[in-house]
């Protein structure tokens, strides 16, 4: 049983410790979910599943990477808030109007939920429809199945 205690070359402790007290209990509370015998140690299968539950958004080509260059069967706590870290990648309130006008052609503010959900599970690191389902649960959809700005804004936090 070999376990990762260290970090990769690329990481970077200034990067976790940017994360606030609350952003690191979520983070402990994401590992402990797949750690329920509380070894510290969470199998490097489980990292890329765990790592987006907690709100990472590495691409397919990144997780593989990683996981080809890992040479431990298991990950601690500390690389993988550093793995978290180097993979979440936060969006500026432009970044997002720009991507939600993709969606408003007619500048009403708001767009329609099914328009994104195919965006969503069709084009880049593709989310299925359970993800897409949880997702708009999460930041609500109104009844007429439009997404505000405010949000598209939730969403994105989440997606990534």
């Amino acid at each position: 049983r070999r376990v990762h205690g260290g970090q990769p070359p690329s990481f970077s402790n200034t990067m976790v410790e940017n994360f606030s007290k609350e952003r690191m209990a979520d983070l402990q509370e994401g590992f402990e979910l797949y750690d329920p015998e509380r070894t510290g140690q969470l199998p490097i299968e489980q990292l890329p599943r765990v790592a987006r539950a907690c709100g990472a958004n590495p691409t397919e080509a990144e997780i593989m990477e990683f996981l080809e260059s890992f040479e431990d069967d298991f990950i601690d706590f500390t690389g993988f808030c550093e793995f978290v870290a180097e993979h979440t990648h936060e969006f500026t309130e432009a970044q997002l109007r720009k991507q939600f006008r993709v969606f408003d052609r007619n500048g009403t503010g708001k767009i329609v939920a099914n328009e994104l959900r195919h965006a969503l599970t069709s084009i880049g690191d593709r989310l299925t429809n359970d993800e897409v389902d949880d997702l708009f649960q999460e930041v609500g959809v109104d009844k007429s199945g439009m997404l505000s700005f405010d949000e598209f804004v939730k969403l994105m936090a989440r997606k990534s």
